[in-house]
Parts: C-alpha cells; sequence; structure tokens
C-alpha cells in the first residue's frame, strides 16, 4: 500500500489526514507512558483505535478501490493479533514501533521507497517478534 501511495503520489488532503493519524498515534503513544495502572486499558484501547486509523489512512491514500476491499479484509483477520501486539509490547517496543510509523509516513509524504519500505519491514519484525 505505502509503495502503490507513493507510485501514486499523496495528495495534500492524504498527507494532512495521515500527518493527523500520526500525531494522534504520537499522542497516544505519550499518555500510555502516563498512565496509571486502573487506567492502562483505556490508554491501550486508544493507542491500538490511533494505530488502527494510521494504517487505514495509509490504505486511503494509495486511492486503490480494491487495495482497500483487500486490506479491509486482511485487516478483519489480523486485527485481534495487532491488539495483542499493541497490549502486550513493552515501552521499548512500542516506542520502536512509533518511529517506524514515523519513517513511513516520512517515506509515502518524502516519495522515498527505501525510507519507507526499511521502515515497514522493522515494522513487522517487531510485530512478528511480539
Amino acid at each position: 500500500m505505502c509503495r502503490a501511495a507513493i507510485k501514486k503520489g499523496i495528495n495534500a488532503e492524504h498527507e494532512a489526514l495521515l500527518k493527523a493519524c500520526l500525531d494522534d498515534l504520537a499522542c497516544a503513544e505519550a499518555e500510555l507512558a502516563k498512565c496509571i495502572e486502573k487506567d492502562m486499558t483505556a490508554c491501550l484501547d486508544r493507542l491500538a483505535a490511533a494505530d488502527d486509523a494510521f494504517h487505514n489512512e495509509l490504505v486511503n491514500a494509495a486511492e486503490n478501490s480494491l487495495m482497500a476491499v483487500v486490506m479491509d479484509a486482511v485487516t478483519q483477520v489480523y486485527k485481534e493479533f495487532i491488539e495483542h501486539v499493541i497490549y502486550n509490547a513493552g515501552e521499548s517496543v512500542r516506542a520502536e514501533l512509533m518511529e517506524c510509523h514515523r519513517h513511513i509516513y516520512e517515506g509515502v509524504v518524502s516519495a522515498d521507497y527505501e525510507l519507507a519500505e526499511k521502515a515497514i519491514d522493522r515494522h513487522y519484525d517487531l510485530v512478528n517478534a511480539e
């Protein structure tokens, strides 16, 4: 999806939406660090929702309806797995995932395939390790 978005070129609207999703993800990550144990589930729920929104906007940015349908089906299947990773990953892993998201965003908006692909590969490595 990132390669498709880069190849097509990301328009200003999708760039702004993707940036807003990235910012929201960063805020959710920062809030999680301040959560006390009784509020941890709510904070993790917020982080999972922000992560989902970021990935959905990456799909939307490609403006490819077939890819969107396929990714929607795939997302439904692995959503529980991703939430498991978010809920069980340590702080350092979540911070590294945030860095991956940041590099994916930067790669997409600057049309830097290499940056985006390296970040995606690292993202998958982190998720698969959990």
